[in-house]
């Protein structure tokens, strides 16, 4: 019973997480969680990352990002000149940024080019 209790309770903190989550768009399966920060303006994108990064939401749920685990990436097409490359950091570790990473068994790319995902088959 008491495993059960926990459980139900850690899916209603979860399940709070986009109401208290302002300036990204969320994407949550099972104890993933993704998000999607977008802005034209390089300068406004690396605040919004910043004040999403600076939640205290996680904090009061008592939920620990595991950094190692973590990354971020930034999406462009291939002629692209002016690469944006944002800084991301959590609890004063830098987080790791990645030119592909693996989403729901799906390899995306910065350049959101399959030949990862294709190559990974």
């Amino acid at each position: 019973m008491d495993l059960y209790l926990a459980h139900c309770c850690s899916f209603c903190t979860i399940n709070d997480l986009p109401l208290n989550i302002h300036g990204a768009n969320l994407v949550m399966f099972a104890d993933d969680i993704n998000m999607l920060i977008t802005d034209s303006n390089v300068c406004v994108l690396q605040r919004k990352i910043d004040r999403v990064i600076a939640e205290i939401w996680f904090d009061m749920n008592d939920l620990i990002i595991n950094v190692g685990k973590t990354g971020f990436m930034s999406f462009h097409n291939r002629q692209s000149k002016f690469l944006v490359n944002p800084q991301a950091s959590f609890n004063k570790l830098n987080l790791e940024y990645t030119a592909e990473i693996k989403f729901l068994s799906i390899y995306i790319m910065e350049t959101l080019k399959w030949n990862s995902h294709v190559h990974h088959l």
